[in-house]
């Protein structure tokens, strides 16, 4: 199935900069800030550099899901350690920004999604990975190659 861990989340994002944290009034909140209330908390013990990627790329994570139809909204209390209201919420929670992303996903031609396909190899041209084969759940074979790979397993 689709969703990994994410449709079990609660959907929240701390971000900065966007129009829901902008419509609730807030106008100067900085990746910074943010940055340094995931920080603070855990007396700065993890790789600074990962929690600033993941502060400067939150808000496009708000814009690129809302274009799949999550909608947002500011929590309208402080979350844990937070110093501004900067906490989106998905509507739905993890649930429904996972099935806005799956129904993005499955309206798309130029993707194929397959499940329940064990993967016995992966097809290489000059050391590049260019697809992988392998046999569906009803033991059909299948040499998948595109100019863009993706693999996932649970």
């Amino acid at each position: 199935m689709l969703g990994g861990a994410t449709i079990l989340s609660g959907g929240k994002i701390p971000a900065t900069g966007t129009e829901e944290q902008r419509a609730y009034g807030v106008e100067d909140d900085t990746v910074e800030a943010n940055a340094r209330d995931i920080l603070r908390p855990n007396n700065y013990s993890v790789r600074e550099e990962l929690v600033y990627t993941v502060c400067e790329n939150a808000k496009d994570m708000v814009e690129w899901t809302r274009s799949m139809g999550v909608n947002w909204s500011i929590m309208d209390s402080l979350y844990y350690g937070q110093s501004e209201y900067r906490m989106h919420n998905a509507e739905g929670n993890g649930a429904g920004m996972t099935k806005a992303m799956i129904d993005t996903l499955n309206s798309m031609d130029t993707i194929t999604t397959k499940l329940e396909f064990s993967v016995n190899g992966l097809t290489l041209e000059k050391g590049t990975v260019t697809g992988c084969y392998g046999k569906d759940k009803n033991g059909k074979e299948y040499v998948i190659e595109a100019k863009n790979v993706v693999l996932a397993s649970s």
